[in-house]
């Protein structure tokens, strides 16, 4: 992970060798540890962005003058070294997290470098005789992955992917590979680059790298994949348009087992159908959980026991039924079409249990912009909680206004204007431009989505907070600058005085979190692309 000193703590030079070794094996390990993390990193951007969510950067506090004369650079060796002589239960919570902090840099060196062996090992076997090479390596054999499956005991697509992933690292992403070899890129964030750029041309791959390698280690790996996905959509050649349609056709729904007399299903279907569909099992399944619906137990205070998850299965199942369940023979031939409709609804809300309702979808969020809509710009539109989407998708929607929402957004900034207010409880615009603004938690770290999070005031709104030495500040308003999505955890963690974590606002659109250990991160909010 790539640091440096923040604006608080003004960046040091670093030696480029320690001036003298410690008699004592582990002061050197602990030092070892202290410096795994590299100390260069972008400083974080403190200008006011509205219209996405956040990016996190560690601040180190500054180099002592004894630790510039006694810094020892991280290497593999040394990282082994001090990772096996040091117990864990010797080190204080500070060196812990250093600790913790230096396995994964360990781990990152150490898969690069089976990546680069698998690389190799793939490039050794070419198509065997009689063999017809494949259209996307034709240079190595299919067979190429039968060792990798013998030796690691897995399948043959598990295998291929060690293969196809080690290729797209080492021959069309170098940047990634080198910091991913240099341990300052974890195998989550390498995963998620690669899920990024499925079905983008690998030679345009590498240019596209200096666009997300800045940031990279300090973004959440779902939202790092977002954001790589939606870079390549820019720079691909080919219209989203013709990829989708080729898309469409990999349709599917499948099941898998689960223990427990349970089980997975799963589908894959166009973006727009999915997101309704979801949307409006969830919006169903909130309003089912708040009005008590069918539920097979209850809590001391008598409200329904089932969690919102099961209420999203059992509406599912209810909307199956509703299909499946029906008598087709309960309608008389002297009745009228409507009458028809009607006995038929009434035979399926009895086939279905008293809880069967009409539902109401859900509504989806689509993003144009101006220029779109004027036809001056090729931009495709963009589905809230997904990414781009064909605009014919879009035009198709507009058929049914009841069940999406258009946002226009300004073409060259595409930021969405602030409107103050001073009430606690925001009105639903505003909380709707919150949850835009900022779709996802903006807990450290966390990638909940903002429709699931609460709004929490930065500043709070009910009780005071105090400086450092001790002056009263200003309660906060209820404004969009003062709003955060939360998730309830990292709610609590931010206002209960115990758990020892302070968040406050430090500049528009930037906030700085103290840790319990005295780390800080600040966090700000930049063009992220939301959770599907």
């Amino acid at each position: 992970m790539n640091f440096e000193a923040s604006q608080e703590s003004p960046a040091v030079a670093r030696p480029q060798k320690p001036n003298k070794l410690s008699a004592d094996p582990a002061w050197i390990h602990r030092n070892v540890l202290r410096f795994a993390e590299p100390l260069t990193m972008p400083r974080p951007t403190m200008e006011p962005v509205y219209g996405g969510s956040k990016r996190v950067q560690r601040l180190l506090p500054p180099m002592t003058a004894e630790e510039q004369a006694n810094y020892i650079e991280w290497t593999p060796q040394r990282g082994t070294a001090a990772l096996a002589e040091l117990d864990p239960a010797d080190l204080t919570d500070e060196e812990l997290l250093n600790f913790i902090q230096a396995t994964e840099r360990q781990a990152a060196w150490s898969m690069a470098r089976q990546a680069a062996a698998i690389n190799e090992f793939a490039t050794r076997r070419p198509p065997v005789l009689g063999e017809e090479p494949s259209a996307k390596h034709p240079d190595r054999s299919r067979y190429a992955a039968a060792e990798l499956m013998a030796m690691f005991a897995i399948g043959s697509g598990a295998a291929e992917h060690l293969i196809t992933d080690a290729e797209l690292l080492i021959q069309h992403l170098p940047d990634t590979f080198a910091q991913f070899n240099d341990g300052s890129l974890d195998i989550r964030r390498v995963r998620a680059v690669i899920r990024g750029c499925e079905n983008t041309p690998p030679q345009i791959l590498h240019e596209l790298e200096t666009e997300f390698l800045n940031y990279a280690m300090s973004c959440n790996p779902n939202a790092l994949t977002r954001k790589v996905r939606g870079i390549a959509e820019r720079h691909n050649p080919e219209p989203i348009e013709q990829r989708h349609r080729r898309a469409r056709t990999s349709r599917d729904v499948w099941i898998s087992p689960l223990p427990d007399g349970m089980a997975y299903l799963g589908a894959r279907l166009p973006a727009t159908e999915a997101a309704l569909l979801f949307n409006s099992l969830e919006d169903w399944a909130k309003a089912a959980k708040s009005n008590g619906d069918d539920s097979h137990g209850f809590t001391p205070t008598g409200r329904p026991s089932r969690s919102l998850g099961e209420y999203r299965a059992d509406v599912l199942m209810d909307l199956l039924h509703q299909v499946l369940l029906h008598n087709s023979s309960g309608s008389h031939p002297e009745q009228s079409s409507a009458e028809q409709s009607d006995q038929a609804h009434s035979n399926r809300a009895q086939q279905c249990g008293p809880y069967f309702k009409n539902r109401i979808p859900a509504v989806l969020n689509i993003t144009v912009s101006a220029d779109r809509l004027l036809g001056t710009s090729a931009d495709p539109a963009t589905l809230e909680g997904f990414g781009p989407i064909p605009i014919d998708d879009e035009k198709e929607l507009a058929a049914t206004a009841k069940f999406w929402r258009r946002f226009l957004t300004d073409p060259d900034s595409g930021r969405i204007v602030s409107v103050g207010r001073k009430t606690r409880k925001p009105p639903k615009a505003m909380a709707r431009e919150v949850r835009f603004r900022d779709p996802v938690c903006t807990g450290i770290g966390c990638d909940r989505p903002a429709r699931s999070c609460e709004l929490d005031h930065t500043t709070p709104y009910h009780k005071f907070a105090y400086t450092d030495d001790g002056v009263i500040l200003p309660l906060g308003e209820t404004s969009i600058e003062n709003l955060r999505p939360r998730c309830p955890y990292c709610h609590h963690v931010k206002d209960d005085p115990h758990t020892g974590w302070t968040v406050e606002s430090v500049s528009p659109g930037v906030t700085r979190t103290v840790t319990p250990t005295g780390r800080v991160y600040l966090q700000t909010q930049g063009d992220m692309a939301p959770p599907f």
